[in-house]
């Protein structure tokens, strides 16, 4: 009897050893070699990225050496648009050209100041663009958050890049359309609040700030409210 309690105790410990080694083998499937392998990983994302961070350096390089080379030969503050009118008349424009900006407060009578102007023969008004406070503000987010002037700067995108750029357009939404005259104007109540960015954007600039009694503001603003 005491041979059979022996026996049995001792296949019940080689069980439990046997179990306790596949226990521990499993253990090291599922936790060591994953984690190993994930290193591993890391290890060659490491080496990869070094070599992308190389082959970008070295790209980048020749980008900078090319875009030196067409800077010869690309101007784009000279830029020069030129528009025919139904006279068959001339009319080259260029962000050194003279253009007039009326703002102020709403109501104030910048339309009214719109229109006097458009009865000059050399002075070319017409409506509000609707769209050109909304290129302003944009340029404004992009010049005013270092994290995008930062993303900008790494991909070769200096801050004169994006004055050419949104210039450009507004030059061309300003001459487009309406019809072409000696001196352009854009009215907007809120142009005067980029009236130094317009100033940097188009140099010889004039501004017309529109002021008007508070109260006369108020009573007009709250009949057009009203009507």
């Amino acid at each position: 009897m005491t041979k059979t309690i022996l026996l049995f105790n001792y296949w019940i410990l080689i069980i439990s050893v046997g179990l306790f080694l596949l226990s521990l083998y499993w253990f090291v499937e599922i936790f060591y070699m994953p984690l190993s392998y994930l290193n591993q990983l890391r290890i060659k994302h490491e080496e990869i990225s070094t070599d992308n961070f190389q082959i970008f350096q070295e790209i980048n390089l020749g980008f900078s050496r090319n875009l030196k080379k067409a800077n010869k030969t690309l101007n784009f503050h000279n830029q020069l648009y030129t528009v025919t009118d139904i006279e068959n008349r001339i009319f080259t424009y260029s962000k050194e050209s003279r253009f007039i900006w009326i703002g102020g407060i709403p109501r104030s009578g910048t339309t009214l100041m719109r229109v006097l102007l458009d009865t000059h023969p050399q002075v070319r008004c017409g409506p509000e663009t609707h769209i050109l406070i909304d290129l302003l503000t944009e340029l404004n987010k992009l010049l005013a958050n270092k994290t995008t002037k930062l993303r900008l700067a790494g991909a070769g995108i200096k801050e004169s890049i994006l004055n050419n750029v949104f210039s450009s357009a507004i030059l061309e939404l300003i001459i487009s359309y309406a019809p072409p005259a000696e001196i352009l104007c854009t009215k907007d109540p809120i142009l005067m609040s980029f009236s130094i960015l317009l100033n940097k954007l188009f140099p010889n600039s004039k501004f017309i700030l529109m002021v008007r009694d508070g109260r006369a503001v108020v009573h007009s603003l709250i009949s057009s409210m009203l009507n």
